[in-house]
């Protein structure tokens, strides 16, 4: 794979040119001698500026900048977060020549542009769509890409590339999920779009035919001309206007340079430059434009129109990066890279080889930028003024973006064919997995809990909450635990190493109640004097013995506490038998079957007469007399056989209850018959302590637990009766909602309500604001109607923070008077954790402009000494044929791309 140099405005050729060698090389050796010629007479490049220049800012009308502005508290090196670093098989591989690098927070995908092979042009390029650390698509583009910008205000992707067998003629490629939809002519040598934010138009710079192509969405809505040897474009939302730096060498010797000043779809001014200006950066902090002057060893700060202050740098500067957060500006040259904050270089950091034209990228997470270092096997990590970091990655890294959704930067290596992946380094514990094995169990029947940790330091504790009653936290991986009463539990484990980092996972478990799967009489039909048995299976063994109650047996046969037993019926009818199983815990399980008993010498003439309890606690004894005859029983009903006939009833009273109903008639006509007694707790001692939910989805099943006792239903409210008295109750927890707290209740001579709240949980969602001015007030909207969300907040800081449950929110901002702005992408989606939060850019509103009047160039040697003026015009004019010879030659996608 033969590499690429850079040169001013973004130029590039191959290694294997000779002749752009041989005049690179010359014009060097002539620059070096140049330089020595010129040390004693004058410095290379502008002056700094002595006087502190006025100029006209759209923001705030006219203001004078001083020479120099002291740097913000935040500007330093911020505490920074384990640096990211290459993680095990993270390096995926794409197409041949990978150069630039887009990230769509709409679909969370990147788009990568892949060059094609760098010695056989009869195969086009492509565009490898990256979802997480795999490629799910690629799209082929009808030429060879040389950068992907994606356009916030319209969701479009936006592929420059020069089209096959016409030359240096490009084009770009309109991409939206996996497909093309439109390919929109451009000028010479596209470079990578730059967009506007404000109006979403994109701005091409066409570098071979000195123009800018500016697409609105599908189509061109325009072709400016702008200077020579432009390079790639910059925009600054503070004006709304985009900058376009025009290098110009002459091979006379001279940088006849300037920056192009457009707005919307016309030029509006060219700002003098005589130096080479070859790139450009915006700085939402100072909101102002940073343009690095080649030949002039300088940075010019541009604010609207103008050059407001002239920064002296190293020598060939090239604009690298920029820290959105503190607004540092990272300038590199041949040896080293200067840190300018505001006006002043405030730092000069050694990185150990050439690092200037690699594409940037800025970690919003832990405020780091990632820069490329072409012709190397490295990445180099910026901090304001902390020294340098290195990260190995693959060959020849050309540029980078940021993935917001998985927090991972994207490194294309244009001389791997792949890019790789850079994710944070964390010694905190890891839980891989967290289950209950089995996940579904009956009251009784074991369980355990299995936790699997990769990661942190030291030993592992672990922490259990949410069990259910009979189950224990331990410090083990792998609890048992048999659950003593039913219900829907979500399970908590919590880790810590032994530094005091933590983990926590959830898993679901299931506690059934026991149930009786069968209960029969064998045989169903028997006549008197013959034998039938009855046999009870229950489906798990509930907590210690099961205890076994029979009612409604005929005569003859006598209840016993077993599972299975023999009896001889000794009178007719037909029996409804119900059997009651109970366990030490608490938890029962009821069942019937049918015994029909004829007599064995003549057909039955009597039918059974059902009275039934409910409401009662399980033993208490109840009567009921009918027509005259007193039935008492501590069973939930009994039975006798009656002739036809109408029968008058009355039930006795208990304490505390009231019967409904407490007397009537029940008529008999050869058809068994049944009265259901509802009792119920009066204010003679028994009251109603009803649990009321809130919260949660109709039909959803949720459980009470009271002394013991656990009732569960599908509506909105549980019912005990209880006599005066506190009494302890436990929410279960349900999955997808926060734990409801445990508590207590009192009863006092009343009926109590006791409201239960269920929520789902929140996460915190942070909304970043750059581009207004300190303490400017600003608000932002959330809402989601389908679940009744609708909140607004406001803030004097660049920050607004939100609690948001699970759902797609959408949002709307207010900013004072004088900015406006559009939110791009327009919705924020909570999956247990926020995704495609929007950085928001307020734009101010433009004012008038005053535009300055034009001046000839200076040529580089007019101040000069006679014998290094000459030396120079030599060494300027070797590098200019080196340029042109090299002009129709594999580009890069520029010499600069903006932090992302």
């Amino acid at each position: 794979m033969e590499r690429m140099e850079i040169g001013p405005g973004g130029w590039a050729t191959r290694r294997g040119d000779r002749w752009t060698a041989l005049g690179h090389g010359f014009g060097i050796v002539l620059l070096i001698l140049a330089l020595i010629l010129g040390a004693q007479t004058t410095s290379f490049g502008l002056p700094p500026s002595t006087n502190a220049p006025t100029l006209l800012h759209p923001n705030s009308g006219t203001r004078a900048l001083p020479t120099t502005r002291s740097p913000s508290p935040t500007s330093t090196a911020r505490p920074r977060d384990p640096i990211r670093e290459l993680a095990d098989n993270q390096s995926i591989p794409v197409g041949q020549g990978p150069i630039g690098a887009a990230f769509d927070p709409d679909n969370g995908y990147v788009y990568v542009a892949n060059s094609g092979p760098s010695d056989n042009r009869s195969t086009n390029g492509s565009v490898s769509v990256i979802n997480g650390s795999s490629v799910i698509g690629a799209i082929n583009v009808g030429g060879y890409p040389t950068g992907v910008s994606f356009d916030p205000f319209n969701g479009l992707i936006y592929v420059s590339y020069v089209i096959s067998g016409t030359g240096a003629t490009g084009a770009v490629q309109v991409v939206s999920g996996f497909s093309s939809v439109a390919t929109v002519g451009t000028g010479y040598d596209p470079l990578a779009a730059v967009v506007d934010l404000a109006t979403g138009k994109a701005y091409v710079v066409n570098t071979g035919s000195d123009n800018v192509t500016v697409i609105n969405g599908t189509a061109v809505a325009s072709t400016i001309p702008v200077g020579v040897q432009p390079a790639e474009a910059v925009f600054d939302p503070a004006s709304g206007y985009v900058y376009v730096p025009n290098s110009n060498v002459s091979l006379a010797g001279w940088c006849d340079g300037n920056i192009s000043v457009l707005n919307g779809t016309s030029s509006v001014s060219s700002i003098p430059d005589p130096y080479c200006p070859a790139s450009a950066a915006y700085d939402p902090v100072d909101e102002d434009v940073y343009v690095a002057n080649w030949a002039g060893g300088n940075v010019s700060v541009i604010n609207s129109t103008s050059v407001s202050i002239s920064i002296r740098v190293g020598g060939s500067p090239n604009i690298s990066a920029v820290d959105l957060i503190t607004g540092d500006v990272f300038v590199s040259n041949p040896s080293n890279l200067s840190v300018i904050q505001g006006t002043s270089v405030v730092a000069t950091l050694a990185t150990g080889g050439y690092s200037a034209v690699g594409g940037a990228a800025f970690d919003t997470t832990n405020g780091d930028v990632y820069l490329p270092v072409p012709w190397s096997n490295n990445v180099t990590v910026l901090n304001g003024t902390a020294a340098p970091q290195a990260i190995p990655v693959g060959g020849d890294p050309v540029d980078a973006t940021f993935d917001a959704d998985n927090s991972l930067v994207y490194v294309t290596n244009f001389g791997a064919d792949s890019v790789s992946l850079l994710g944070e380094a964390s010694a905190d514990p890891d839980i891989a997995s967290f289950t209950a094995q089995p996940a579904e169990v009956s009251v009784g029947s074991p369980t355990s809990f299995d936790v699997d940790v990769a990661g942190g330091n030291g030993e592992w504790s672990y922490t259990y909450s949410g069990l259910p009653s009979g189950c224990f936290t331990d410090d083990s991986s792998d609890l048992g635990c048999t659950p003593t009463t039913s219900g829907l539990y979500s399970i908590r484990v919590t880790v810590n190493d032994s530094e005091g980092d933590t983990a926590t996972a959830t898993t679901a478990l299931t506690v059934a109640p026991f149930v009786i799967t069968q209960f029969t009489a064998d045989p169903a039909t028997v006549r008197t004097g013959a034998n039938t048995t009855f046999d009870v299976n229950v489906s798990a063994t509930g907590v210690g013995p099961l205890t076994y109650r029979y009612a409604g047996l005929p005569g003859g046969c006598l209840a016993v506490n077993r599972s299975t037993f023999t009896c001889t019926p000794a009178e007719p009818g037909t029996f409804n038998v119900s059997v009651f199983v109970n366990d030490s815990g608490g938890n029962g399980a009821t069942d019937s079957t049918e015994l029909t008993v004829s007599n064995s010498s003549s057909p039955p003439d009597t039918v059974p007469l059902t009275f039934v309890a409910v409401g009662l606690p399980f033993g208490t004894t109840w009567a009921v007399t009918v027509d005259g005859s007193r039935w008492s029983s501590d069973l939930g009903a009994q039975t006798r056989e009656v002739p036809n006939g109408t029968y008058s009833f009355s039930v006795g009273e208990i304490g505390g209850y009231q019967a409904t109903p407490s007397s009537g008639n029940v008529s008999i006509a050869g058809v068994e018959a049944h009265r259901t007694i509802d009792f119920r707790g009066s204010l003679d001692g028994i009251y109603s302590m009803n649990f009321t939910e809130a919260g949660l989805s109709p039909g959803t099943g949720w459980s009470v637990l009271v002394n013991g006792t656990l009732r569960s239903t599908t509506g909105s409210t549980v019912t005990f009766s209880e006599s005066n008295g506190t009494f302890e109750f436990e929410i279960p927890t349900l999955a997808g909602y926060e734990p409801v707290p445990s508590g207590t209740a009192e009863v006092n001579g009343t009926n109590v309500t006791i409201p239960v709240a269920f929520s789902e949980p929140t996460f915190l969602a942070v909304f970043f604001e750059f581009g207004l001015p300190v303490g400017a007030n600003w608000s932002l909207t959330v809402w989601n109607l389908s679940i009744g969300f609708n909140e607004t907040q406001s803030s004097t800081t660049n920050t607004i923070s939100f609690l948001l449950p699970n759902g797609t929110f959408r949002m709307s901002a207010s900013f004072p008077a004088g900015f406006n702005g559009a939110l791009a992408p327009g919705s924020v989606t909570v999956a247990g954790t926020p995704s495609g939060v929007p950085t928001i850019l307020p734009v101010s509103e433009k004012a008038a402009i005053t535009l300055p009047p034009v001046t000839r160039p200076v040529p580089l040697y007019d101040t000069w000494p006679l014998a290094g003026g000459l030396a120079l015009v030599l060494a300027a004019g070797a590098l200019a044929m080196g340029y042109r010879m090299g002009r129709q030659a594999q580009r890069r996608p520029g010499s600069h791309r903006s932090a992302q």
